[in-house]
């Protein structure tokens, strides 16, 4: 421990300082421009392709840890993801100095949630069921994310939503591959329960941080929060607390709950399922989140059909009344003939 402390005092700013200048190397066909991004495991930089026949901005992510073991089989599927909604992963590989770095398309846009606070209840969910299509995307390639939170969900000047960090994602955990980096990363707040434990990821998992990312979009704050907790609380909060869901009612409290059960079978079975129920909430049909009754099923029928149901309930009223006149009048006859009759036997007889 003395000789740890030691090394530790003559290290000074080594690493705050940066030890490696990433600006002074080339990553393929590209050369970093200018920083435009720090966190704990990576830096990005603005960077530009060098040469040939057209100019094109990216963003270059480098790992800052040590490079782990990727097949090139993996990179070609990763950039292969074709998705309007998704930043294209241009180029992979090792830096000069031994870092695993990452050409992405360069996404001029801000984080989703900054985007969404002037938004209306329904164009929040439009903007949604956006990230929703891109998730799926990756889903359907065999592809979970494992780190969705607005900071990784960007929305550009024309209300297009794109989702970053796909190949990171991937690179940092290939289990379904049979490989595995011994790296685990993930964001408490977001994270699913499985993946706080470290067993084992499916789509499961997305689906979960899709549900806290719904909550955040809706009330401005995802639906708890671990900051200031120690990692032995947060692995029991994760293990035995139930999410509850505040500051949003009705169906659309039922879905985000459902998707951020702790138990993964009991959440929507696929980013498809929640998106669907997502569009039946916005068209005003019954949702799978809520347990079927027929006075639910009609409720919702006549909210979404209410001028017709209106007219049809103003028409069954006009045809009630005109029966009721009808038989007012049909009394009143009947009883003005037997008075007539009763008059002519009078005079008769």
């Amino acid at each position: 421990v003395q000789s740890l402390l030691s090394a530790h005092e003559q290290a000074g700013d080594y690493l705050e300082s940066g030890a490696v200048d990433f600006l002074r190397e080339t990553m393929g066909q590209y050369r970093a421009r200018k920083e435009i991004g720090r966190g704990g495991m990576s830096v990005v930089y603005l960077g530009e392709r060098l040469g040939g026949e057209f100019e094109r901005q990216v963003a270059i992510k480098i790992l800052l840890g040590a490079a782990g073991p990727m097949a090139g089989e993996e990179t070609r599927i990763l950039a292969g993801l074709e998705h309007a909604g998704i930043a294209r992963l241009y180029d992979a590989g090792l830096t000069a100095s031994g870092f695993r770095y990452l050409v992405m398309e360069y996404v001029d846009g801000v984080p989703i949630d900054r985007y969404a606070q002037a938004l209306d209840e329904k164009q929040k969910l439009r903007l949604f069921l956006q990230i929703c299509s891109g998730v799926q995307h990756a889903h359907r390639a065999l592809i979970v994310h494992r780190d969705l939170k607005p900071a990784n969900i960007l929305v550009t000047k024309d209300g297009a939503v794109k989702l970053l960090d796909f190949g990171i994602a991937k690179m940092l955990s290939l289990e379904t591959a049979g490989h595995t980096t011994g790296v685990r990363a993930w964001t408490p707040d977001y994270a699913s329960p499985e993946q706080i434990q470290g067993r084992a990821i499916t789509t499961a998992a997305d689906v979960y941080s899709l549900g806290v990312v719904l909550h955040e979009l809706l009330t401005g704050k995802p639906p708890r929060t671990f900051e200031g907790d120690s990692l032995e609380v947060i692995l029991k909060r994760a293990a035995n607390e139930e999410i509850e869901v505040t500051g949003i009612a009705g169906d659309l409290a039922l879905i985000v709950r459902k998707a951020v059960r702790r138990d993964a079978p009991e959440r929507y079975e696929s980013v498809a399922a929640l998106s669907a129920d997502i569009e039946r909430y916005l068209n005003g049909h019954p949702v799978a989140a809520r347990p079927f009754s027929r006075w639910y099923a009609l409720r919702k029928f006549v909210l979404r059909n209410k001028w017709a149901v209106s007219a049809g309930v103003a028409a069954a009223g006009a045809l009630i009344a005109t029966a009721a006149v009808a038989v007012v009048q049909a009394r009143l006859a009947h009883e003005r003939f037997d008075q007539v009759r009763g008059l002519s036997r009078t005079m008769l007889f």
